[in-house]
């Protein structure tokens, strides 16, 4: 039995914050502080590292990185979003919440340090006959659910599985600082379940370089741990030098893991249909496609209307790639992450009938 995609969802909060949000001094502390700025890409000196360069230097001296807007939440748990999401998703399936024994979520920045979310979302949507598991690979988890998810449908061990990705982070970010611009709000969701032979996922690859473990994390600048009293925690590093060897090879990440990809799949980049990436930048989609033999116009972003939402830009993009009607079925699709950790992983799928 193969295990193939049902339902996309996404929750975006109505609250928008433009760049005309920020005070004019954003743009002067963002001078100041562009040495020290996390999202600043170290180029390495190779051709990947050189298109890397090419790429970003087109939103280099731009302190919004190529955002224009993102959605904030006011208000809303990162288990009210995810239940948000995964209601759309279930909506676009056809199928009732009744119908999922399994629910897999993952949250950037949970409700509670435990539990997952996972069984509160199950509870918001009514879900009782099921098994409901936090799996966090950071930004690479909704690849990584989507693996372990046809692993449980194609051995029979599920039916209908419920993938949720929450990103609610505004919460916790410092505006005067350059890294705020770059992130947004969502959540999204995706359904998986039993498709016809030949549909779905049909090769995947994985990697994992622990070195980087502490590159992006969430700290406070005191470095209190997050088990005692103290100071807000922020999206930062606990390790600086980790986090530039990291940023200097984000493109190299994607290309080498779609290479080995590739080869698994026997396919090269002319044969992909849609490349869906995450986008920690504005440029890393097209970069990405370029890099792989990909055509740009087959691997969509929407960065600069909703800008860095972890996990959830994998199916913030596919479900661009939807509207602009590349999600044929027979499509081969690409699902490429990498998540803090450091953990690479991705997907080749053939897009189903709906």
């Amino acid at each position: 039995m193969s295990a193939t995609i049902h339902g996309l969802g996404m929750f975006l909060p109505e609250t928008i914050r433009q760049n005309d949000d920020w005070p004019p001094s954003f743009r002067e502390q963002f001078e100041r502080l562009r040495r020290d700025d996390l999202t600043r890409i170290d180029p390495t000196e190779d051709a990947i590292g050189a298109l890397a360069q090419r790429h970003a230097a087109v939103h280099e001296r731009d302190p919004f990185r190529g955002a224009r807007r993102r959605h904030v939440v006011t208000g809303t748990t990162s288990s009210e979003a995810g239940a948000l999401a995964a209601r759309a998703a279930l909506d676009d399936a056809g199928i009732s919440a009744s119908e999922v024994d399994l629910v897999l979520s993952h949250a950037l920045v949970p409700e509670r340090v435990s539990p997952p979310d996972a069984a509160r979302i199950a509870a918001h949507l009514g879900i009782r006959r099921a098994v409901a598991l936090g799996l966090d690979a950071v930004c690479a988890s909704v690849i990584a659910q989507l693996v372990v998810a046809s692993a449980m449908i194609e051995s029979g061990r599920a039916r209908r599985v419920l993938l949720v990705q929450s990103h609610v982070v505004s919460p916790t970010l410092d505006y005067a600082q350059p890294a705020s611009a770059i992130f947004g709000d969502a959540a999204t969701a995706l359904v998986v379940g039993p498709g016809a032979r030949g549909e779905g996922l049909r090769a995947d690859v994985a990697s994992v370089d622990g070195s980087m473990h502490a590159a992006v994390s969430f700290e406070r600048r005191s470095g209190t741990p997050w088990h005692a009293a103290g100071e807000a925690m922020h999206p930062a590093s606990a390790d600086r030098l980790a986090t530039h060897r990291m940023t200097s090879r984000l493109l190299h990440f994607g290309v080498d893991t779609l290479g080995a990809l590739f080869d698994r799949a026997r396919i090269h980049g002319t044969d992909v249909d849609v490349l869906s990436s995450i986008q920690p930048a504005a440029w890393y989609p097209a970069a990405l496609a370029e890099a792989v033999g990909v055509p740009r116009v087959r691997a969509p972003s929407t960065f600069d209307r909703i800008a860095h939402v972890g996990a959830c830009g994998v199916v913030a993009n596919l479900l661009e790639a939807r509207a602009q009607g590349l999600l044929v079925p027979g499509a081969q699709v690409v699902l490429y992450a990498h998540g803090a950790g450091m953990n690479c992983v991705a997907a080749l799928l053939r897009w189903g009938q709906r």
